[in-house]
């Protein structure tokens, strides 16, 4: 399965992507919401796990817009 880690700290992008590749996930990390879109346009993700209070847009602005587009 493909994880995107979507987190503006980039201690806790890393401390999942480490859990998650030792479990046996391809895992990307980004740090904004707009990135996550980006990264989302260009691949498929099967589980997406978002942090709430992000600078700019929330992990909530990235559930409504996955709602609106997806």
């Amino acid at each position: 399965a493909r994880i995107l880690v979507v987190d503006d700290e980039r201690s806790m992008q890393e401390f999942l992507e480490i859990f998650f590749r030792r479990e046996g996930f391809e895992v990307v990390t980004v740090g904004s919401v707009d990135s996550a879109l980006v990264a989302i346009e260009s691949d498929d993700y099967d589980v997406i796990i978002s942090d709430v209070q992000m600078p700019g847009m929330t992990g909530l602005d990235l559930l409504r817009a996955l709602k609106e587009g997806h």
